[in-house]
């Protein structure tokens, strides 16, 4: 039977096509080669890679370039500082006369000013108050905080804290 389907087929078609399929199975396995070939390639590039960014990196440590972070942070406050002279000039022009002022601190990071302060009795701390509440476009988020009466003079000091008013920086 076998024989006989043998001498029905052509025999020069068959050799054909026997050849074709054996073509496509030997090309088959010779791109298979090349991919796992390339895939190795590509790994190992990969692992390369990986090696010299992780090389980088260890040379790129905070101390190494923290220093550069220094300088631009310097160079962000120079540019975009405000001067204390100019407040501490124009500060005074706002202040009631019978405040007496015995320290200041400036808060430039947040915007905030505090003064230590005192006034001759409880009369003049009351005017002070209200006129610091009837201010309150001029000194905003005004605090007043360690009200204190020293018994021997008569004198109370206090600290008051308000944020900055860029009116404070005009000439």
């Amino acid at each position: 039977m076998v024989k006989e389907f043998l001498d029905i087929l052509p025999k020069k078609l068959t050799i054909t096509l026997l050849s074709f399929l054996l073509a496509i199975i030997i090309v088959t396995n010779l791109l298979n080669y090349l991919s796992k070939i390339n895939e190795r390639r590509i790994d190992e590039l990969n692992k390369k890679i990986d090696n010299l960014t992780q090389e980088y990196s260890n040379k790129l440590k905070e101390e190494d370039y923290i220093g550069i972070l220094h300088l631009i942070a310097i160079d962000y406050l120079f540019s975009n500082k405000r001067k204390n002279s100019e407040l501490l000039t124009n500060l005074p022009k706002y202040l009631p006369k019978s405040l007496r002022v015995n320290s200041i601190s400036i808060d430039n990071i947040n915007s905030k000013i505090e003064l230590s302060v005192s006034v001759p009795n409880f009369l003049e701390y009351a005017k002070i108050k209200k006129y610091f509440e009837n201010k309150k476009d001029t000194f905003p988020n005004f605090k007043i905080e360690n009200l204190s009466l020293n018994q021997q003079t008569g004198v109370v000091d206090f600290k008051i804290a308000f944020d900055i008013n860029p009116i404070f920086y005009k000439q």
